[in-house]
């Protein structure tokens, strides 16, 4: 009788292999992945002027940049969520975004300088869990960058939000979104503990602002 390798079983029955994904055990507390380059540069959200702590850390300056949207511990490609319906413009105005109407998008970057770029024009594309999105819930097609501001977050969503990308940028920017959210929701188990990290998904260890 011929024995069957796993690898060979797994090739021929890959939804008998495949990883399910568990709960998560706090669904107040969700995750993210996040990403955003203009004009070819990624935008860095790993400084420490883009990190909250816990309110008994006060290694950083600013404790909450947001009531209920975290970055922590020098992490800035995985956003913490800790209440449901926010969306992906409250995450980048905590980070230094601005929109100013239908005209223009500006940015303080760490440096305290103020760009600013087209809210309209331009080459704005958006990306959820690799699929761009062109239209709105209601399906009234919007500019992409506002589509990305009003888009509420789901656990373990991954989002790309791109300006003037050129195809090239594109493929880096696509390679370089991580799937780390899940780790921090404890919903792939199979991939270990998350890294040591201040805020986790556990009922037992809440991680909210008062």
């Amino acid at each position: 009788m011929r024995i069957v390798s796993l690898a060979l079983f797994c090739t021929l029955f890959l939804v008998a292999c495949r990883h399910e994904y568990a709960d998560n055990p706090d669904p107040n507390h969700t995750h993210a992945d996040v990403a955003v380059w203009i004009e070819g540069e990624k935008v860095d959200f790993s400084g420490d002027q883009y990190m909250s702590g816990l309110e008994d850390d006060h290694d950083h300056e600013h404790d909450h940049l947001h009531p209920h949207l975290h970055l922590h511990d020098g992490i800035g490609h995985v956003v913490h969520q800790h209440r449901p319906g926010l969306t992906f413009g409250e995450f980048l105005e905590s980070v230094g975004f601005s929109f100013e109407g239908w005209e223009q998008v500006c940015f303080v970057d760490e440096h305290q300088i103020k760009k600013c770029w087209p809210a309209s024009g331009g080459n704005w594309r958006f990306f959820v869990n690799g699929k761009e999105v062109m239209c709105g819930p209601t399906e009234d097609c919007l500019h992409p960058l506002f589509v990305a501001k009003d888009y509420v977050f789901r656990d373990m969503d991954g989002l790309l939000l791109l300006f003037n990308a050129s195809d090239t940028d594109r493929e880096a920017a696509f390679r370089e979104i991580t799937d780390d959210a899940c780790l921090y929701s404890r919903t792939c188990p199979w991939r270990g503990d998350p890294p040591a990290e201040n805020c986790i998904a556990d009922p037992t260890v809440p991680c909210v602002v008062p």
